[in-house]
């Protein structure tokens, strides 16, 4: 199970692409946010925040998957045309790290307050 449904993902990017595309995807998304928590040293971080990195992730690499075959339109994304296809996937690959590092930035204070 992933972190976010296809459903969700579909809706909120309007991916076409077929089921089992988007199943590895979103996948590939969870691993990868998987690796950052454990380069992180494993903080435990709330569900949503995992939710959104791994969205950001997943949105990063449908754009990826996109501009592979040509399909690419940046003005279907929250990002300009200036930057390009490989500033809009750097952008949201950057936002998801930010995310969780934060989110174990947090967690870290919470422990040392706690155990104070």
């Amino acid at each position: 199970m992933t972190r976010v449904e296809e459903v969700e993902f579909v809706a909120l990017t309007g991916c076409s692409l077929s089921s089992t595309i988007i199943g590895y995807m979103l996948g590939a998304a969870d691993r990868l946010v998987n690796n950052e928590v454990s380069r992180l040293g494993n903080p435990s971080l709330d569900a949503n925040t995992l939710h959104d990195a791994s969205l950001l992730l997943a949105k990063a690499l449908l754009a990826d998957r996109l501009r592979f075959d040509g399909t690419f339109d940046v003005s279907t994304t929250d990002y300009s045309h200036k930057g390009g296809t490989e500033a809009a996937i750097t952008t949201l690959r950057a936002e998801a790290i930010k995310l969780l590092q934060e989110g174990a930035r947090q967690n870290i204070m919470w422990l040392q307050k706690a155990n104070r």
